[in-house]
């Protein structure tokens, strides 16, 4: 509203400069014109204004996004005037990401279906809280204004995109149990390649990767386990990874009917549905305090910034 209303008096005073010089009749009559617009626009945005100024007008969005899509907001309420615009500021926080920002948009013109507005970057992965800063009608000029109530704030979930592991190939054999309830087979880990081991047992893939020879060593038996311990960090691009690879096991164990128990610092919940899926990362994402069990016992398949392994929790 400042900048209109600096503006406007510019014109005004250019307009008067430009009079008082030149003594042209043309330019008087513009310097009125230009100077009794403001009255002209409330006038005609007044009553506009006053029935925007008594609605009501209410925010929502989708409950769940994944991570790089785009935030947006959806707008209810009902004006009919192309006379007036309406200007939001809005507040959007994600303390997980470190994210906060305010977005403004504009409305113009009649609203009578819910009108989508959406942010300028796209959302990371995380927990949002968006609220209304303020909501203002305002002329057709843009210099006198109303407040509005704008009611509600929401929030929103995004979950990390999946990613396979880095390092761990035998997941099933660590979680999944066959029919007799004996496991599918050996359990093994990766090691670098040394004399004595089979050259069969390269796994060239994850050699590539390594950039030295990695073997699968069979002599280490590890008992097979359903706890999942994240070891996060207080970066947000490794935090990111290690949930998107716990995201891509969460999702296989629930599509075999399957759960595990998942642990952290604050939290040790067991995933066994959607649901519970989606209640542990909005812990995660806010820091709260989750624990549905005391201890996850001494052997966990470990998510780390860095790969996987499993290995003794003290």
């Amino acid at each position: 509203m400042l900048k209109n209303v600096l503006l406007y008096i510019f014109s005004v005073a250019i307009l008067l400069g430009m009079y008082l010089v030149t003594d042209k009749w043309v330019i008087f009559i513009l310097f009125c014109v230009v100077t009794f617009l403001p009255i002209l626009s409330l006038i005609l945005s007044l009553p506009h204004m006053i029935s925007t100024f008594r609605n009501s007008f209410y925010i929502y969005g989708e409950k769940i996004i994944e991570d790089d899509d785009k935030l947006k907001i959806n707008i209810i309420g009902e004006r009919k005037s192309i006379f007036t615009n309406m200007k939001l500021s809005l507040m959007l926080s994600n303390k997980f990401a470190k994210d906060t920002k305010v977005n403004k948009f504009t409305v113009i013109g009649s609203m009578k279906t819910p009108i989508t507005k959406s942010f300028d970057t796209n959302a990371k992965c995380g927990f949002y809280n968006l609220y209304v800063n303020s909501c203002r009608a305002y002329d057709l000029l843009g210099i006198f204004s109303f407040k509005v109530k704008m009611e509600n704030s929401f929030s929103t979930l995004v979950l990390p995109n999946e990613e396979s592991f880095k390092d761990f190939e035998d997941v099933d054999t660590l979680f999944l149990n066959n029919e007799s309830g004996e496991l599918d087979t050996d359990y093994f880990n990766f090691t670098e390649y040394h004399y004595g081991l089979n050259a069969r047992d390269i796994n060239w893939k994850l050699s590539a990767r390594k950039n030295t020879l990695i073997a699968r060593k069979y002599d280490t038996y590890v008992e097979p386990t359903r706890n999942v311990y994240l070891d996060l960090t207080d970066k947000y691009s490794e935090n990111k990874s290690i949930l998107g690879r716990f995201l891509y096991l969460a999702n296989k164990l629930i599509d075999k009917n399957s759960y595990c128990i998942v642990s952290t610092k604050n939290i040790c919940m067991k995933i066994d549905s959607e649901e519970t899926l989606e209640k542990c990362f909005y812990n995660l994402f806010t820091n709260s305090d989750n624990r549905e069990f005391e201890e996850i016992g001494t052997v966990a398949f470990c998510i780390t910034g860095s790969g996987e392994e499993v290995k003794t929790i003290e």
